[in-house]
């Protein structure tokens, strides 16, 4: 194979005390104290992070009076911000500005286009992905990456990496075959916050090999030797003692293409934190995923990528197709495994937040964790991640 049959595909993460991802669990910690006490709240926040100044504004319609500032201060604390991280959650200036929901957006959502109970919060696209390379059912350079900054992050809070800050990034660069086959990892990019105590050298080496060894570890066989000829770049800009949202000013939403596929998925027009079910960016987002996986899961296709639209006010989407990127092992075309798809699947927002259990608070996790990749799992009476499950692999499977 020559090297015009193959191309690089980079994918990016960043830990949960980079600035947008801060706003990203503000704004869905506030989303998730509404949904507790209220399931259908209508919410729509957003955040901005900056040195010592904190902005939430929004569109809230509720049952519930939340008191918003000890949420504020609790996920920042969570994540391990203080004075010594150079941002002080007790004294920085709060301001907030929240407001109802439009009475024009609330009547299309609750009452819809045709009297139906629930339609769609805005019009917008989806995309949904999954590959069988990696046991997550996500493309290779979105899991590394993102196991990076999960090791990372772990490494931060167990102390094994004393001298790590909350701020951090990975990039990973991947080679692929022209037939989109993983070859190896070219290059793996970290950069991270560090206390003052520690040189750039000394950095550069214990991350490099806390990182290596982790990865090596933790993935599966049929990756790791991906790993074999990579280049690790460890804080190429050298020191990085003043981080977080001491440094960089942070938006919710702002890391939208790390919230999905990376690049290797296209990705729809809205953000996911600090939304509720009724925001289709997020709950058909979700859904297509579900569709996605267990596709893949059934083994009907080694990858498929599912495509929704949606119109304001309207329950059911305008439009749903299905790529299986030629893998797909029926007798159909994909235009026919989508019409046999939706008719398996309902895609109606009502149908979509019942069936995982959306309007849950459930939120927190999804932007601190990530939203796609993350096993299922109950705690205290609720489940997380229900589009995560292969519940209907099997009935899938049936069509082959």
């Amino acid at each position: 194979m020559s090297i015009n049959d193959t191309r690089i595909i980079t994918s990016e993460c960043v830990s949960r005390g980079h600035p947008d991802k801060i706003a990203d669990q503000i704004s869905d910690a506030i989303l998730d104290k509404h949904l507790e006490a209220d399931p259908n709240a209508k919410v729509a926040c957003e955040t901005l992070i900056s040195p010592n100044l904190i902005v939430v504004a929004g569109e809230v319609t509720s049952s519930a009076e939340v008191i918003i500032e000890p949420i504020i201060k609790n996920v920042l604390k969570d994540i391990g911000y203080n004075k010594e991280c150079g941002f002080d959650v007790d004294t920085c200036k709060i301001i907030l500005n929240i407001n109802a929901q439009s009475k024009e957006i609330n009547h299309a959502v609750t009452q819809g286009l045709d009297d139906v109970v629930l339609g769609a919060g805005d019009q917008g696209l989806m995309f949904g992905c999954a590959t069988s390379e990696t046991p997550s059912f996500m493309p290779v350079p979105i899991f590394l990456a993102r196991s990076i900054t999960d090791h990372l992050d772990a490494a931060r809070v167990s102390g094994s990496l004393p001298f790590l800050r909350p701020d951090a990034k990975s990039q990973v660069s991947l080679v692929k075959s022209s037939e989109g086959k993983a070859l190896g990892v070219d290059t793996i990019v970290v950069s991270t916050q560090h206390s003052e105590s520690i040189s750039v050298y000394d950095v550069r080496t214990k991350v490099r090999e806390y990182i290596a060894d982790t990865l090596s570890a933790s993935i599966p066989g049929n990756l790791s030797g991906l790993l074999a000829n990579a280049k690790y770049m460890i804080n190429p800009a050298g020191a990085w003692t003043i981080g977080g949202p001491a440094a960089d000013t942070g938006l919710t939403g702002r890391k939208i293409v790390v919230d999905n596929y990376g690049a290797d998925c296209e990705i729809g027009g809205g953000a996911f934190s600090g939304k509720d079910p009724s925001k289709v960016d997020r709950s058909a987002a979700y859904a297509a995923r579900y569709l996605a996986k267990n596709i893949v899961a059934s083994k009907i296709a080694d990858k498929a990528k599912v495509h929704l639209a949606y119109v304001i006010g309207e329950p059911y989407p305008v439009s749903m197709s299905i790529d299986t990127m030629g893998t797909s092992k029926l007798k159909v075309s994909d235009y026919e495994l989508s019409m046999i798809i939706s008719e398996m699947f309902p895609m109606s927002l009502e149908n979509i937040i019942k069936s995982f259990s959306l309007a849950s608070p459930i939120y927190l996790p999804t932007a601190r964790d990530g939203h796609f990749g993350v096993s299922p799992y109950r705690h205290k009476g609720i489940s997380f991640y229900t589009w995560e499950e292969t519940s209907d692999a099997d009935r899938m499977a049936q069509l082959l």
